[in-house]
């Protein structure tokens, strides 16, 4: 992530599978200034999360290779505890999901598709925590039923 007074966005890794779809969110991320890098499978996930780690890592659940939780476990593991958002976006919603992802070191669990506006508003939070050397969720994101998102 770039710092100081010109800080405008977060190096973001994005990891589906579905071509259009990691398409058309990379260039909504890019269009907010981000600074993204799409993989379309679990492997080129953690790869590209171990050359360059990621600020912000969306991560479709169901990708092949690895798996979400899966890549999700790497990077913890690889980033030994520097901060790094780790957002599922997966069509994959029911409790059991919720709790693998919580258990896999995964911070938001999202139900596709994401609300661009909720997306937004979460990056944000976590570059203005980050410009301020804090954690992204230092401070709780609420829950909300109607929006898909779960936070622990």
């Amino acid at each position: 992530m770039q710092t100081g007074a010109q800080a405008t966005g977060l190096n973001v890794l994005v990891a589906e599978d579905n071509t259009a779809g990691a398409a058309s969110l990379a260039h909504f991320l890019r269009l907010a200034g981000h600074a993204v890098r799409v993989a379309p499978d679990g492997g080129a996930a953690v790869e590209a999360a171990l050359n360059d780690p990621p600020d912000v890592a969306l991560l479709d659940i169901g990708l092949p290779g690895y798996d979400g939780w899966e890549v999700a476990r790497a990077i913890r593991s690889a980033l030994r505890g520097r901060a790094c958002l780790i957002i599922a976006v997966t069509g994959l919603d029911d409790e059991q999901d919720r709790d693998r992802s919580r258990t896999a070191g995964i911070n938001l669990h999202l139900r596709k598709p994401a609300d661009p506006e909720l997306l937004t508003a979460l990056l944000r939070r976590a570059g203005q925590a980050l410009l301020h050397g804090r954690h992204p969720l230092s401070s709780r994101c609420s829950s909300s039923g109607s929006t898909g998102l779960t936070t622990w």
